[in-house]
């Protein structure tokens, strides 16, 4: 017996239908300040159903910075520079696929903001 496609799902010969929506990032979903449960150095993992951003703003004084965002173990997003004036804030972002661990690390900065889409 055949399994029909139809535009609402998936239509199998006893008549019974299964549906399964798919969203692009940011459908239903809102930025998480997780600065208070974050931190540098620190491996973490999408456990949700969809894949998150990660928004990182950094703040460094008067000296050369290095802050990068690893998923599995990749280097997806960095930004380095030479010492010009102190407050200055840097961000980092990238996105984290379902079931992928995401971390940032960090050399002469510290996280002022952590923001996640999720």
């Amino acid at each position: 017996m055949a399994v029909a496609l139809k535009s609402t799902g998936v239509q199998f010969p006893d008549g019974t239908n299964q549906i399964k929506k798919a969203y692009g990032v940011g459908t239903n979903q809102s930025w998480v300040n997780m600065t208070a449960s974050r931190v540098a150095a620190t491996t973490y993992t999408n456990t949700t159903e969809r894949p998150i951003m990660i928004s990182v703003i950094t703040t460094a004084g008067n000296t050369t910075i290095d802050a990068r965002l690893i998923v599995d173990g990749l280097q997806i997003s960095k930004y380095v520079n030479n010492p010009n004036s102190s407050g200055i804030r840097h961000t980092i972002t990238g996105l984290v696929p379902v079931g992928s661990t995401y971390s940032v690390t960090l050399v002469n900065t510290s996280v002022e903001k952590w923001m996640e889409l999720r």
